[in-house]
Protein backbone atom coordinates (compact mmCIF):
# COMPACT_ATOMS: atom_id res chain seq x y z
CA UNK A 1 0.00 0.00 0.00
CA UNK A 2 1.32 3.45 -0.95
CA UNK A 3 0.67 5.86 1.93
CA UNK A 4 2.57 8.80 0.43
CA UNK A 5 0.67 12.07 0.17
CA UNK A 6 1.26 13.98 -3.04
CA UNK A 7 0.97 17.68 -3.78
CA UNK A 8 -2.13 16.85 -5.81
CA UNK A 9 -3.67 15.11 -2.76
CA UNK A 10 -2.98 18.17 -0.62
CA UNK A 11 -4.33 20.56 -3.25
CA UNK A 12 -7.51 18.49 -3.64
CA UNK A 13 -8.07 18.48 0.12
CA UNK A 14 -7.44 22.23 0.30
CA UNK A 15 -9.98 22.89 -2.46
CA UNK A 16 -12.55 20.67 -0.74
CA UNK A 17 -12.17 22.59 2.53
CA UNK A 18 -12.34 25.96 0.76
CA UNK A 19 -15.56 24.91 -0.97
CA UNK A 20 -17.01 23.75 2.35
CA UNK A 21 -16.13 27.06 4.04
CA UNK A 22 -17.45 29.20 1.18
CA UNK A 23 -20.68 27.21 1.08
CA UNK A 24 -21.25 27.67 4.80
CA UNK A 25 -20.51 31.40 4.61
CA UNK A 26 -22.93 31.79 1.69
CA UNK A 27 -25.61 29.91 3.67
CA UNK A 28 -25.07 32.16 6.69
CA UNK A 29 -25.26 35.24 4.46
CA UNK A 30 -28.53 33.96 3.01
CA UNK A 31 -29.98 33.22 6.46
CA UNK A 32 -29.06 36.69 7.72
CA UNK A 33 -30.00 38.38 4.42
CA UNK A 34 -26.49 39.81 4.07
CA UNK A 35 -25.49 40.76 0.54
CA UNK A 36 -21.91 40.55 -0.69
CA UNK A 37 -21.85 44.36 -0.73
CA UNK A 38 -22.99 44.47 2.90
CA UNK A 39 -20.42 41.87 3.94
CA UNK A 40 -17.73 43.89 2.14
CA UNK A 41 -18.82 47.03 4.03
CA UNK A 42 -18.81 45.19 7.37
CA UNK A 43 -15.30 43.83 6.93
CA UNK A 44 -13.77 46.84 5.20
CA UNK A 45 -12.99 45.08 1.93
CA UNK A 46 -14.12 45.66 -1.65
CA UNK A 47 -17.06 43.88 -3.23
CA UNK A 48 -14.80 42.08 -5.73
CA UNK A 49 -12.58 40.87 -2.85
CA UNK A 50 -15.61 39.26 -1.17
CA UNK A 51 -16.95 37.83 -4.42
CA UNK A 52 -13.59 36.35 -5.40
CA UNK A 53 -13.15 34.81 -1.96
CA UNK A 54 -16.58 33.21 -2.00
CA UNK A 55 -16.41 31.93 -5.56
CA UNK A 56 -12.90 30.54 -5.67
CA UNK A 57 -10.93 33.02 -7.74
CA UNK A 58 -9.13 34.30 -4.61
CA UNK A 59 -7.44 31.96 -2.13
CA UNK A 60 -9.65 31.43 0.95
CA UNK A 61 -7.14 31.58 3.81
CA UNK A 62 -7.87 30.94 7.48
CA UNK A 63 -7.66 34.71 7.97
CA UNK A 64 -10.24 35.30 5.23
CA UNK A 65 -12.51 32.59 6.66
CA UNK A 66 -12.37 34.25 10.08
CA UNK A 67 -12.99 37.72 8.67
CA UNK A 68 -15.96 36.63 6.55
CA UNK A 69 -17.45 34.64 9.44
CA UNK A 70 -17.21 37.56 11.86
CA UNK A 71 -18.81 39.79 9.24
CA UNK A 72 -21.70 37.31 9.11
CA UNK A 73 -21.96 37.07 12.90
CA UNK A 74 -20.41 33.67 13.61
CA UNK A 75 -17.07 32.09 14.52
CA UNK A 76 -15.45 28.85 13.37
CA UNK A 77 -14.27 25.91 15.41
CA UNK A 78 -12.34 23.42 13.30
CA UNK A 79 -11.79 19.96 14.72
CA UNK A 80 -10.04 17.06 13.03
CA UNK A 81 -12.28 14.16 12.23
CA UNK A 82 -9.88 11.30 12.69
CA UNK A 83 -10.96 8.86 10.03
CA UNK A 84 -8.28 7.06 8.04
CA UNK A 85 -8.17 7.96 4.37
CA UNK A 86 -10.28 5.45 2.50
CA UNK A 87 -12.55 4.74 5.47
CA UNK A 88 -16.12 6.01 5.44
CA UNK A 89 -17.74 8.38 7.90
CA UNK A 90 -21.24 8.30 9.32
CA UNK A 91 -23.93 10.42 7.74
CA UNK A 92 -24.51 13.81 9.36
CA UNK A 93 -27.11 16.47 8.78
CA UNK A 94 -26.33 20.18 8.59
CA UNK A 95 -27.35 21.68 11.92
CA UNK A 96 -27.26 25.52 12.03
CA UNK A 97 -25.13 27.01 14.80
CA UNK A 98 -25.42 24.19 17.36
CA UNK A 99 -21.81 23.54 18.34
CA UNK A 100 -22.75 20.11 19.67
CA UNK A 101 -23.02 18.84 16.09
CA UNK A 102 -21.16 19.44 12.83
CA UNK A 103 -22.53 22.07 10.48
CA UNK A 104 -20.72 20.44 7.63
CA UNK A 105 -19.09 17.10 7.04
CA UNK A 106 -17.91 16.15 3.59
CA UNK A 107 -20.84 14.03 2.51
CA UNK A 108 -22.28 10.83 3.91
CA UNK A 109 -20.03 7.84 3.49
CA UNK A 110 -17.21 9.84 1.91
CA UNK A 111 -13.58 8.93 2.63
CA UNK A 112 -11.70 11.13 5.11
CA UNK A 113 -13.30 14.23 6.62
CA UNK A 114 -13.00 17.35 8.66
CA UNK A 115 -15.97 18.53 10.68
CA UNK A 116 -16.62 22.26 10.76
CA UNK A 117 -18.51 23.73 13.67
CA UNK A 118 -19.95 27.22 13.95
CA UNK A 119 -21.08 29.21 16.94
CA UNK A 120 -22.65 32.62 17.37
CA UNK A 121 -20.08 35.43 17.46
CA UNK A 122 -19.34 36.80 20.91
Amino acid sequence: MNDSVTQLDAYSEEQRLIALAASHILNKMDEAQITQAELARRIGRSGPHVSQGLHGSRNMTISTMALFALGCGFKWDLLPWEVPIGATIPEYVTIGADVSAPVAVYGPGKPGAVAAFASAAA
